[in-house]
């Protein structure tokens, strides 16, 4: 039956999956932010330059500087606008309907993005490609010709990415995908399971369905993730509070690592909620649950503190007993606002509006975790719940 295809998929690719793995990513990625942002905290120790320029040679020096941001944000804004398409306004509540991939439903989505996973832990590849081939994988549907049919090439579509990040990791030895063919089965089984007409994975398949990807995005696949954009964000925002919160922003990283991954499984990629809006908004949650914000801080002005304060409890349920409060100063919160702001690149009603957007979204996963009460019958609604308590 369907529902053992897709339990025998999801067994695959979850193998050793969430907290071993996470953990592990965890730990590798709070090593490199911590020896880079302490170094970054000495280093402003021994300098006599003023705190302006100082703060821009930090950035450059850390390979963060406002012009690069600036170029990922028209790189990636080219590649989630769909041909075509008009700017136009969206609201808060209903954005989140707006499908970057209507020719690939939730839950095939999701178990695509399994399936890359485990080739990923197959090859032995960094685990920061899962999060690119995610956002490759949500740019390309974008993309794609309506013509194009990308539930039948699914299979090879998830391997062909895998690959192409590959080869253009320098720091990795390339691998033949085409050995990878054969495991592409399962996830071909579940498909025609659904009722989709799905092409068997061959190599030559694979190397046409390379070649697609490439045409399709014009060569430019090297895009930010929601991970880049976290990290990016982070060590901008230690340089611009002078390493002063440099432990509360390790626990922000960690604790907005499961967030992370549930909301990139969750919801895909659109121009209404790129990454790194995703990336802000969930940064800036977790900036309130570190208590360096206070809630009212990032209250848009259509909502009341009420309101506010019951869409925050939806989403991080450790809290619904009493509410966060900031520990810090009015002048101190004012200053991690504006470093979280100058971080971002946004005004402060953009971030404010930009973490209400996905707290909305972050809250109807965990409605929709919690109505599910048979995980085999909703895999993908069952998966984000560990995901979003701290």
């Amino acid at each position: 039956s369907s529902h053992a295809h897709s339990n025998r998929l999801r067994c695959t690719c979850d193998t050793a999956l969430v907290s071993e793995e996470m953990s592990a990513r965890q730990a590798v990625a709070a090593g490199r932010i911590q020896i880079a942002w302490r170094s970054s905290r000495v280093r402003r120790a021994a300098s006599s330059s003023s705190a302006t320029f100082f703060r821009e040679d930090e950035l450059c020096r850390l390979g963060v500087p406002d012009e690069l941001v600036d170029d990922l944000i028209r790189r990636e804004a080219r590649m989630l606008r769909r041909p075509g398409g008009t700017d136009k306004p969206t609201g808060v509540q209903d954005f989140a309907d707006e499908s970057c991939a209507p020719r690939i439903p939730r839950e095939v989505r999701d178990l695509a993005l399994q399936f890359i996973r485990a080739l990923i832990q197959m090859t032995s590849s960094p685990q920061k490609c899962w999060c690119d081939a995610q956002t490759l994988l949500d740019a390309y549907c974008i993309q794609a010709d309506p013509c194009v049919d990308i539930l039948a090439t699914l299979p090879a579509l998830c391997l062909a990415l895998v690959g192409l990040l590959r080869k253009m990791d320098a720091s990795v030895l390339p691998v033949k995908t085409s050995c990878l063919v054969p495991h592409a089965q399962l996830l071909e089984q579940y498909l025609r399971a659904q009722g989709h007409t799905v092409s068997f994975a061959t190599e030559e398949g694979l190397a046409i369905c390379e070649h697609q990807v490439l045409e399709t995005l014009k060569w430019q696949i090297n895009l930010p993730s929601i991970d880049t954009w976290t990290y990016l964000y982070c060590t901008r925002f230690n340089v611009f509070t002078d390493g002063v919160y440099l432990d509360s922003l390790l626990w922000m990283w960690n604790q907005s690592s499961h967030l992370r991954t549930a909301l990139v499984r969750w919801q895909a990629s659109t121009e209404h909620l790129p990454p790194r809006a995703a990336a802000a908004g969930v940064l800036g949650l977790r900036a309130i649950c570190a208590r360096l914000l206070p809630l009212h801080a990032l209250c848009p002005e259509q909502m009341d503190h009420d309101s506010w304060g019951n869409l925050f409890s939806g989403v991080f349920r450790e809290h619904r007993g009493a509410l966060p409060t900031c520990v810090l100063s009015t002048d101190q919160s004012s200053q991690v606002m504006e470093a979280l702001v100058a971080a971002a690149r946004l005004e402060a009603g953009e971030l404010i509006q930009t973490v209400c957007k996905v707290a909305f979204v972050l809250r109807d996963l965990m409605q929709e975790s919690q109505r599910s009460t048979n995980p085999t019958e909703h895999p993908n609604a069952a998966m984000p719940a560990a995901g979003l308590v701290a």
